[in-house]
């Protein structure tokens, strides 16, 4: 039987990138997926595409993980619902690309709620549903692991997500905690990656369109989930960077002034 088979697993972000490839991997397996995504149109193309793939059960529902009041709606439904939910793919947030100084303060706040305040207000709201044993799969970044270019505030938000569910990984609780570093997928993560006043990049990075397919991301990400490690690093050369950062710093800094962000 499937390592997945009967789990019931919930995403955010769902319906793109890493998030969809997730879904359509567990629907392979035979899982119950509980789907969440700001978009409907979209949240419904991949419920269609994941039930024809085989997933035991499929529920979307529209959620900004950033409207805590919805949150709650949500976490109350499931309650009453008696959900249980093996695990819990932390995925939906949002990238930057604008130089420190350039950045609005609010666009600033905003990528920090996105990326770090949300992922932390569902995970203690989800708290009450986790079956033990359960599963949490946050996606963070390479940019979590170090600096770069262009990427300040999300590199913090990153950074931040690492620490606290690193802490989660060593305190003890009855569920197993993977962060995901991804480097460069194949997403849209560029093309909506916002610029210093808020508004959308609205590009593919060159080095995006040559990153990683994001099936063999995803494909990765649950093989890493099920053999409980701790700590991800998912990429092609670009994880050169994390060790050369960790063994030869001044090297690290060297080449990371002169990458091109956008490249």
């Amino acid at each position: 039987m499937a390592y997945y088979s009967g789990k019931s697993i919930l995403i955010t972000g769902a319906s793109s990138g890493i998030g969809e490839a997730c879904a359509e991997l567990l629907a392979d397996q035979g899982a119950h997926l509980y789907l969440l995504a700001r978009r409907e149109s979209e949240l419904e193309r991949v419920k269609s595409v994941c039930e024809a793939r085989g997933a035991a059960s499929v529920e979307t529902f529209v959620c900004d993980v950033t409207d805590y009041q919805r949150v709650d709606q949500l976490i109350a439904q499931w309650t009453k619902d008696e959900v249980k939910l093996d695990g819990f793919i932390n995925n939906a947030g949002i990238s930057q690309r604008a130089l420190t100084f350039d950045v609005d303060f609010d666009v600033e706040r905003k990528l920090m709620e996105v990326n770090f305040f949300a992922p932390i207000y569902l995970n203690k709201a989800l708290y009450p549903l986790y079956n033990t044993n359960a599963h949490l799969i946050v996606i963070s970044s390479l940019s979590g692991l170090f600096g770069f270019p262009q990427r300040s505030t999300y590199a913090a938000s990153k950074h931040a997500l690492k620490g606290y569910f690193e802490s989660l990984q060593v305190e003890h609780y009855p569920y197993h905690v993977s962060i995901i570093c991804p480097g460069r997928i194949k997403t849209q993560i560029s093309v909506n990656a916002m610029l210093g006043d808020g508004s959308k990049h609205n590009e593919m990075d060159k080095a995006q369109e040559e990153g990683m397919p994001v099936e063999v991301c995803a494909q990765r990400i649950l093989h890493a989930a099920q053999k409980r490690q701790k700590l991800v690093l998912i990429g092609r050369k670009e994880l050169l960077l994390y060790y050369i950062k960790k063994f030869i710093p001044p090297l690290f800094y060297k080449i990371a002034s002169n990458i091109n962000a956008n490249g």
